[in-house]
């Protein structure tokens, strides 16, 4: 039994490695030279990540959107002042997320709620980033299909086993470019160019090989584990490395 934990700790710590050396060279070569770049951050750990290995090679301002009052904005500002990032938030109404709900919809060609809230928030991020004069933005699209960050996975996984939520996540990446890039795309071209580091071949080869024992916990409801240790070993505090996707 020891041995066996002596066995995944020996595992994890390979691949986290392995996963921290890919993504901050896909980070370094999207900012390619800049000297400042956006990141839309929520405070989570995928955001966090790319945000502070960015921070390496520029000066990097993390924009968050949320409705007033959120739990989202008090995470995300907590967040950034715990890393030591810039942070500008922008606060939308219920009345004002309604009347651009049309208008989204035109620009992006989505129509499920999901998709729309989703190219809204990228959409003013963007917006919020340009008149601020920033011309290029990361984002952490694809982290949660590669390393295991959906409820639906940690549920597959649990109840039908390995084969099963591989075959799901891998397939959710290969196609990620059509379910999701194009409406990210749409959402943000006419404010900024849009960066998405986690969307590199060599890092979805390296997270989809890793076993999903190392992504997810039944017991615990745990999910993308892999990925928050190896932001922990990044050095990032605890309480953003591991904070529940919500």
């Amino acid at each position: 039994y020891y041995d066996y934990l002596r066995g995944i700790k020996e595992i994890r710590k390979a691949n986290t490695k392995k996963i921290l050396d890919v993504l901050q060279a896909s980070v370094k070569n999207r900012v390619n030279g800049r000297k400042r770049i956006a990141v839309s951050f929520s405070g989570g750990v995928d955001s966090s990540l790319i945000a502070v290995m960015a921070s390496r090679f520029a000066k990097v301002l993390a924009v968050s959107v949320s409705v007033t009052g959120s739990h989202d904005a008090s995470v995300a500002k907590h967040a950034a002042k715990e890393l030591g990032l810039e942070w500008m938030e922008v606060s939308i109404s219920e009345k004002e997320i309604k009347s651009r709900i049309e208008s989204v919809q035109n620009i992006t060609e989505v129509s499920s709620s999901i998709d729309i809230s989703i190219a809204m928030g990228l959409m003013l991020t963007a917006q919020k980033a340009s008149k601020e004069g920033y011309d290029a933005m990361l984002v952490g699209q694809l982290a949660d299909e590669i390393f295991g960050g959906y409820r639906r996975y940690l549920k597959q996984y649990c109840s039908e086993g390995t084969e099963r939520v591989q075959k799901a996540m891998k397939y959710d990446v290969l196609n990620a470019h059509s379910t999701n890039f194009d409406r990210d795309e749409k959402a943000t071209s006419q404010f900024v160019d849009l960066y998405l580091p986690y969307a590199n071949a060599e890092l979805a080869r390296i997270g989809l090989s890793i076993s999903p024992e190392l992504k997810f916990d039944c017991k615990k409801g745990g999910r993308k584990i892999i990925l928050r240790q190896a932001a922990k070993t990044f050095g990032m505090p605890p309480s953003i490395a591991e904070r529940p996707k919500k």
